[in-house]
């Protein structure tokens, strides 16, 4: 009898130990979960606030300033990861056609000098308007979500 009761103790001592392993398990996973989605979320914040970098610029017209600024954030960004033209992540930023991350700074400045003011039909510059400029496309990285393109047209 002495036996019997002996062993049903251990018994319940064994069953209290597996369920309180099974708490700590379940307790672990949860806070496993936990830091996976606060990193899901931290991932998804900072991707989110590298985009809106352009995609600031791709609802409503914008001058060439606007688009200079934008140029020297993708040119600072291929330079700091060391990006090079036909990297999956290297950022290009276009405008008429010409990919202004490759220019210089002293091409930069020239070009917003030739292209701040609207052209009038007589080929002068109408300096009582700016030129303005539209998003005509935007591209992203399939990997990693990330804008890799952005391209703009006079309007």
């Amino acid at each position: 009898m002495e036996n019997a009761s002996n062993a049903l103790m251990m018994a319940g001592g064994v069953l209290i130990g597996i369920l309180l392993l099974s708490v700590l398990v379940v307790a672990f996973n949860g806070a496993a979960d936990l830091a996976k989605s606060y990193d899901d979320s931290l991932s998804t914040t900072s991707l989110q606030a590298f985009n809106n970098n352009f995609e600031k610029y791709t609802s409503e017209p914008v001058d060439i300033q606007s688009i200079i600024t934008m140029t020297h954030f993708a040119k600072d960004y291929n330079t700091k990861n060391g990006l090079v033209k036909g990297d999956s992540i290297y950022i290009s930023v276009v405008c008429e056609r010409k990919a202004l991350e490759e220019q210089t700074d002293e091409e930069l400045i020239q070009y917003m000098q030739d292209n701040t003011f609207v052209i009038d039909d007589q080929g002068n510059e109408d300096r009582t308007q700016f030129q303005q400029y539209m998003c005509k496309s935007v591209e992203y990285n399939e990997g990693t979500g990330t804008v890799t393109k952005i391209t703009f047209e006079k309007i």
